[in-house]
C-alpha cells in the first residue's frame, strides 16, 4: 500500500509539468554551482605562492631548443614540433608560449603559429591570473581581449594592472574590471607572493601624488591609506612595512593584513614575517634591540591565537635567510644548523648547512610525489634527503645545484668530468658527461648540456633524445 502511494506521488509529480521543469531548473542551478566550486575555486586551492604549479611543472609541454641559432620545440621523446624559425623560446604556459619573431614580442601556439603580436611593444605572462598583457592590451589564458579598446593598460602583479583611460588612472583586475580609481594621477599596484592558504590577498597602490593604499587585491576595497612622509614596502604573505617619519625620527611598524583589517602589528624595530601558515605563527625578529628589550635571543615565534611567544631554546635563533610555508632554517651558537617546523625540530642542528627550496616547488614535490626535500652540507658531502621519508635521494661531494623552476638538481663532479642529475618526479638518476663543459639548462621536463659546440637534450626520464649545434 505505502510503495502504491509512493508511486502514485512520483507519477503524479512529473505529470505536474510546472514542478517537472522547476526540478529541472534547480538541478542546473546545481550543476553550474558545481562546476564553478570544483573547476574554478579548487585549482586555487593547489596554487602556492599565487603560482599554479601543476602548469609550471608541466611534464608534457612541448621543450623549448635552439638549432643554429634559432629556437624551435621538440617533444619529450625529440620529435620536431615547431622548427627553429625564432630568436628565443620561452617554455608553454597552458596552450601559448611566448617567443621572439624578427625582434618582436609574439604569443604563440602549438603549431607555432603567431596568435599575437606586441609590434614594437613588450609580451608579458602573469602565472597567477594566467592573463597575457601584449602591448598596452591584456588578454585572458584562452587569448581572448579582456580590457576595453579604451584602456592602456601597463605591467602590473599577480593579476591587477595599473591602466589609463579618458584622463583617468586607476587598476583592474585580471578580467578586465575596474577595481581601484587613482584619479588623475598614475599609480602603480604590487603584490608580494600570498600563499593560498590566506585565502584574501591584499596589494599596495601607490599613486604618483604621494599617496599609497593597501586594498583588497579581490574587490579593491580600501584597508588604510597612508600620506605624504610615509612610505610602504610591501612584504611577501599580505605583510606590510611601513616607514613613517615624525619629528625627523623614522619609526617602521610591521603590520599583518587578515579579514580586511590590520591584525598582527609589531612596535618599532621589530620585523616578522609569516612563518607557519596554518598555525599561524610568526617569525618575530628582535635586530640589534633584542637585548634592550629584555629576550633571550634575538628571533621568537609568535602565536597569533593566543598572542603568545614561544621559546627558542638553547638552539637559538630561526634564521629569517630561508622560509618556505612550512620549514625554517634553525641556527646554532657553533655555526651549525638544523629544520624546524613551527616550534617542532625535524633535524637536528648538526649540519655545515642546510638549504631549503622556494615554496613553490618544495609545495609540488610534496604533493606530486610524497617528497619533502631539503639540501644538507656534512662531514664532506652534500646531499639531496627526504625529511618525510628521511631518505637520502642523492649523494655527492660537490655542491647541488637547485632551480626554483625545475625538479631536477644537479652536481658536477670535476675529477670524472660527468655531472649527477636527479629528477624528483620520475626518480631518474645519472651519470651524464659533459666533455669539459659546466653548464646546462633546465626546465619543467628537460635537461640540456652545453659542450664542445653541440647542446645534448634530455627528457624527464634523463634519456637522451636530440643533440643540436647552438650555433
Amino acid at each position: 500500500m505505502y510503495m502504491k502511494k509512493f508511486w502514485g506521488k512520483v507519477v503524479g509529480f512529473f505529470s505536474n509539468k510546472r514542478a517537472f521543469y522547476g526540478l529541472i531548473s534547480v538541478s542546473a542551478v546545481i550543476l553550474v554551482a558545481a562546476v564553478v566550486v570544483l573547476g574554478v575555486i579548487r585549482p586555487f586551492r593547489i596554487m602556492v605562492l599565487g603560482v599554479n604549479v601543476n602548469q609550471q611543472f608541466d611534464q608534457n609541454q612541448p621543450i623549448p631548443f635552439v638549432d643554429g641559432g634559432l629556437y624551435g620545440y621538440i617533444d619529450t621523446k625529440g620529435k620536431v614540433l615547431i622548427s627553429p624559425r625564432f630568436e628565443r623560446a620561452e617554455p608553454f604556459n597552458g596552450k601559448y608560449a611566448l617567443a621572439t619573431s624578427g625582434e618582436r614580442d609574439v604569443v604563440i601556439d602549438k603549431k607555432g603559429e603567431i596568435k599575437l603580436d606586441a609590434a614594437r611593444d613588450t609580451v608579458f605572462y602573469d602565472e597567477v591570473s594566467r592573463t597575457w598583457l601584449v602591448g598596452s592590451t591584456l588578454y585572458n589564458a584562452n587569448l581572448k581581449r579582456v580590457s576595453k579598446n579604451t584602456m592602456d593598460v601597463r605591467k602590473g602583479s599577480d593579476g591587477l594592472y595599473p591602466f589609463f583611460e579618458s584622463g583617468k588612472y586607476g587598476v583592474i583586475n585580471a578580467r578586465g574590471k575596474k577595481i581601484f580609481d587613482c584619479g588623475g594621477s598614475p599609480c602603480e599596484v604590487e603584490i608580494r607572493e600570498a600563499v593560498a592558504e590566506l585565502r584574501d590577498t591584499y596589494a599596495l597602490v601607490s599613486i604618483e601624488n604621494g599617496t599609497q593604499t593597501i586594498i583588497n587585491a579581490k574587490n579593491g576595497k580600501k584597508i588604510v591609506e597612508y600620506g605624504n612622509g610615509t612610505t610602504v614596502v610591501v612584504m611577501p604573505n599580505n605583510i606590510f612595512a611601513v616607514h613613517s617619519v615624525e619629528d625627523g625620527r623614522t619609526a617602521t611598524f610591521y603590520r599583518y593584513i587578515e579579514k580586511n583589517r590590520i591584525a598582527v602589528e609589531a612596535e618599532d624595530g621589530v620585523m616578522f614575517s609569516l612563518f607557519d601558515v596554518k598555525n599561524k605563527y610568526f617569525l618575530m625578529d628582535f635586530g640589534e634591540t633584542w637585548a634592550d628589550k629584555k629576550r633571550s635571543g634575538r628571533y621568537a615565534l609568535y602565536k597569533q591565537s593566543d598572542g603568545t611567544f614561544l621559546a627558542t631554546t638553547a638552539r637559538q635563533a630561526l634564521t629569517v635567510s630561508e622560509l618556505t610555508i612550512e620549514l625554517a632554517r634553525s641556527s646554532c651558537g657553533d655555526n651549525k644548523y638544523g629544520i624546524n617546523t613551527g616550534d617542532t625540530e625535524v633535524l637536528k642542528c648538526e649540519y655545515d648547512d642546510v638549504e631549503l627550496l622556494g615554496a613553490p616547488l618544495f609545495m609540488f614535490l610534496k604533493k606530486r610525489v610524497g617528497q619533502e626535500i631539503v639540501v644538507l652540507k656534512g662531514n664532506g658531502k652534500y646531499t639531496l634527503y627526504d625529511i618525510k621519508k628521511r631518505k637520502i635521494l642523492m649523494s655527492t661531494e660537490t655542491p647541488i645545484q637547485v632551480a626554483s623552476d625545475s625538479p631536477f638538481f644537479a652536481s658536477y663532479d670535476s675529477g670524472s668530468g660527468k655531472v649527477m642529475v636527479y629528477n624528483a618526479i620520475t626518480g631518474a638518476t645519472e651519470q651524464i658527461p659533459t666533455h669539459d663543459a659546466t653548464s646546462w639548462t633546465q626546465g619543467a621536463n628537460y635537461f640540456a648540456v652545453n659542450s664542445t659546440g653541440q647542446i645534448r637534450y634530455y627528457n624527464n626520464r634523463l634519456e637522451e633524445i636530440k643533440t643540436t649545434s647552438p650555433r
